[in-house]
């Protein structure tokens, strides 16, 4: 899933901060995301809203 996120959103021209910030996360976690690091994406949405 974090390899497809990765591709679609490089196939977009979109960097990792303007992704992290349309999915209220920061970078750091969106590259997580991409990298298998986290599993889901409510997860990284939760991180950034505790």
């Amino acid at each position: 899933m974090g390899a497809y996120l990765r591709a679609l959103r490089l196939s977009r021209g979109v960097n990792g901060s303007d992704a992290a910030w349309a999915i209220g996360s920061s970078a750091a976690t969106l590259s997580r995301l991409e990298t298998g690091r986290l599993h889901r994406i409510a997860d990284a949405i939760a991180r950034t809203r505790r």
